[in-house]
Order: C-alpha cells, then structure tokens, then sequence
C-alpha cells in the first residue's frame, strides 16, 4: 500500500541512496561524481528531488532540473523531469505517481511557466494522468558507417577552417552565442555548455570553424557512445549555413575516418533540428522495433495562463543538450 512509504525531500547526504537505486532500477552502472554533478553542480540551480521511503529504505525517486530557456521574447528559468526510478521490488505501487505529483507541488512554488520532460513512450501514461501534456516523439536520426563511407568517396575534404579539439575548455568563452527569441530552445551560454560536457562519465569532443580573422564562427559538439556511435551534442542552428554545413561534412570524415557506427542527431519530430537533418541524408526508422527506433516523448506540464503556443512543436527546438546522454 502507498500509505506504507515516507517522502521527503532529498539533499546531497542521500547521493549513496541514490546511487544504490539508480543500479537497483535500471541495472546499470553509476557513480555519485554523476549524480552530483547532474542534481548539484548545475550553474542554474540544484535540482529538486523527492524520495520514497520504506523502512529508512530509497525505495523511488525523482528529479527537476533546473533550465534557462528560450521562451519567445525572453527568457525563462523551467524544470525538466526526469530520473522517476523504482526500485523492481516496490513497482506497480503508484510510488512514481506520487512522486511526480509531489515533485509539481514543488515547482509550483518557483512560479516557473511550465516543466518538460523526455520520458518513454510507456510512461507517458503515467505522466498525463497527472496533468502532462503530450507534445511530441523524439526521433532518432542517423548516418550509418557504411553510407558515410560511400559518401567520403566522392566528396573532396576541406576543412581549412575547421580545428579539432578533444575538450571544451575555454575555446567557446568569448563564442557568441545567438539566442533565438522568437521560439522555444534551451539558453546557451557558456557556464551551462562547460557544466553540460562535463559529464564525468563521457568525453566530449569539439569541431570550430574559424573565419577570415581567425574567430570561431560556428561549432559542433560531440560525444562518443560506448557502443562507438557518434552523438551530436550541439550546434549553433543560428549561423551560417556554410558553416553548419562544412562542420557536419567533417564530421561524417571523422567517422569514416576512426570506423565510428555513424552520426546520431536526436531531435523533436518535425522541429527545426529534425528538418535540418532530414534535408541533410539522416534517416529514422519508421518502426517500432529495431535499431534506433524511437523510444522517447516529449511532454510538457503548463502551470497558470502559460502560453498557449508551447503546445505546438513547431515553436520548439531541442538539440542533444536537453537530453541524457546515451
């Protein structure tokens, strides 16, 4: 029964708890250099998190983390949701039910304008019957080695303005960075792109493209998974379109180049990335089986008179700085 778990807010003193149920319920690795850095460093803010208790046991858990967004013409600081975890031995007990309503009773008090989440489409469910709303699916887009390979054949490289990098460091501090007003994107500036790659658990590799007087006029972030798939972190959608377009050639030469498995580029269906990449040669997998299919939605929670226009995809523009890492 519900009325046999305690909750209760969780602070830094419980990393150990949640280190323990983030492997108890997903049956994967972690460490609490990660989760300290994911719910604790953020130059936003901590993240909220709310836990369930049973016999002084962390049986589930949850968290908001903290954003600055671009929301049209301003800028807004929202939370993400995401990490709702239960343990296999307290499932089906509606523990995640209770703690994704404790964790909006919790925001509500910020006075945020809405919260997203990325969660699974089975758990969507879940998240709409306490009030989310479905907005749409995250599309998994990809290159694979092969096409890649084929496509170096006949493509002559240049990359005379290009550098490689193996860390951000502070090669971006003096990029300016162009915040898009006119819709719905995560705020970059530099002090959330250095806290972003700074994963403990992932090495991020940066491409720039300089101009004529040797300044960085666009960039590419990206990761390596431990399958050996190449993920686009970010990059700047607002610049050039030359200069997005000889970085991403680049790329597709790093991957032929070091016989990565591809590129994947994860975006919002029909949103500006996803156009973009579709336009580009990146495929989807229409299925619902096999690989790279999607897996993901994207859900928003509106509080108050929020605008009304966030329902609609078309004013969102997510890059991979938004998501966990894969």
């Amino acid at each position: 029964m519900n009325n046999d778990y305690e909750y209760r807010l969780l602070r830094r003193g419980d990393l150990q708890k949640l280190e323990d149920l983030f492997v108890a319920a997903f049956n994967t690795p972690t460490a609490k250099d990660t989760l300290k850095w994911k719910y604790f460093l953020n130059p936003n803010g901590d993240a909220i998190l709310v836990g369930a208790f049973y016999d002084d046991f962390l049986v589930g858990s949850g968290a908001m983390i903290p954003e600055r967004i671009n929301n049209f013409d301003t800028s807004s600081r929202v939370f993400k949701c995401t990490d709702l975890m239960t343990h296999p031995e307290h499932q089906q007990k509606g523990i995640s039910k209770r703690i994704n309503s404790l964790l909006n009773e919790e925001v509500l008090k910020t006075q945020t304008p809405f919260s997203y989440t990325f969660c699974s489409q089975i758990s969507t469910k879940s998240f709409i019957k306490n009030k989310w709303i479905f907005i749409a699916k995250i599309i998994n887009l990809f290159k694979p080695y092969l096409l890649l390979k084929i496509i170096c054949l006949f493509r002559k490289r240049e990359n005379d303005y290009i550098k490689h990098f193996n860390t951000i460091d502070d090669l971006l501090d003096e990029y300016e960075f162009n915040n898009n007003l006119s819709g719905l994107s995560i705020f970059k500036e530099i002090e959330f792109i250095k806290w972003r790659t700074n994963n403990p658990g992932y090495t991020y590799r940066l491409l720039c493209h300089y101009n004529n007087t040797n300044k960085i006029n666009g960039y590419l972030i990206y990761s390596i998974s431990p399958n050996n798939m190449v993920n686009v972190i970010d990059f700047d959608l607002n610049c050039s379109k030359s200069v997005i377009i000889n970085l991403f050639k680049e790329l597709e030469f790093i991957v032929v180049l070091n016989n990565h498995k591809g590129i994947l580029i994860m975006a919002l269906d029909n949103s500006a990335l996803y156009i973009f990449a579709k336009k580009n040669g990146y495929m989807s997998n229409p299925f619902k089986k096999g690989p790279l299919h999607s897996i993901l939605d994207f859900n928003i929670n509106l509080i108050g008179n929020s605008d009304k226009r966030l329902l609609n995809v078309k004013f969102w523009n997510f890059s991979a700085l938004s998501y966990d890492d894969i």
